[in-house]
């Protein structure tokens, strides 16, 4: 009997781990049907060392474990060949900047994925200019979420020009990465640059900038209405 194709994959909190990533990111390889795959809180970009047992279902909160880059190294591989997925789920996965920095090397090869969710991954400030770089050439992404990854000011200073140039993005989700002055202005420009950009999530990230440059929330978020010339979505 043939094989069924399957569209739709869903492992999200399956503590698949590092070691068993390459059988996951086979699917991305071998059933060319698959549209969507969730690994949210799968740890992929570790391997599990004794007892994890966590209530919370949460690979992030596992305390056992070892780095594992292998695990990204085959998801960043597929991705890169993969034609057919538009939506990808890595959210806490503990990736790391090196793990991030494959998954966003491979988004220049690849021409389908429409959305990309890597929130919480310790993606940290240096890998900031992979995402960029990502963003300059990738033609398919419409909506990435980079939410709670410690970019900090400088590195959303990079992702915020990229922005600049970017022509396919609609949706993009920076907040809990401590928003500063110099990343707040390039995003000023990015807003005012790129029509394209419709929705954009600070939430916390307002804080930093609010220290910087003592202003609200709200009146922040004016600004960047302001710049953008339009009607944005600003959460």
């Amino acid at each position: 009997m043939a094989e069924m194709p399957v569209e739709h994959v869903n492992l999200a909190f399956k503590w698949i781990g590092g070691p068993s990533a390459k059988l996951v990111a086979s699917l991305l390889s071998s059933n060319y049907a698959t549209t969507t795959l969730n690994v949210k809180a799968s740890g992929l970009g570790v391997n599990f060392v004794g007892d994890n047992s966590d209530d919370s279902g949460d690979a992030n909160n596992m305390i056992n474990y070892l780095p594992w880059p292998e695990g990204p190294a085959a998801f960043a591989t597929a991705l890169a060949q993969n034609s057919t997925l538009t939506s990808l789920r890595l959210d806490r996965n503990m990736l790391g900047p090196d793990g991030a920095k494959r998954i966003a090397n491979a988004l220049q090869h690849n021409s389908t994925l429409a959305s990309l969710n890597l929130k919480r991954n310790g993606l940290g400030p240096k890998c900031a200019k992979y995402i960029a770089a990502a963003l300059n050439n990738n033609q398919a992404l419409t909506e990435l979420n980079l939410k709670d990854n410690q970019i900090h000011d400088e590195g959303l200073k990079r992702i915020a020009a990229a922005l600049s140039q970017n022509s396919t993005l609609t949706a993009v989700n920076l907040s809990r990465n401590r928003l500063g002055a110099q990343s707040l202005e390039a995003l000023v420009v990015a807003l005012a640059t790129n029509p394209g950009i419709t929705s954009i999530c600070l939430d916390q990230s307002y804080t930093c900038a609010d220290r910087y440059l003592g202003a609200t929330r709200e009146a922040t978020a004016l600004a960047l209405q302001r710049a953008a010339g339009r009607h944005i979505t600003i959460d």
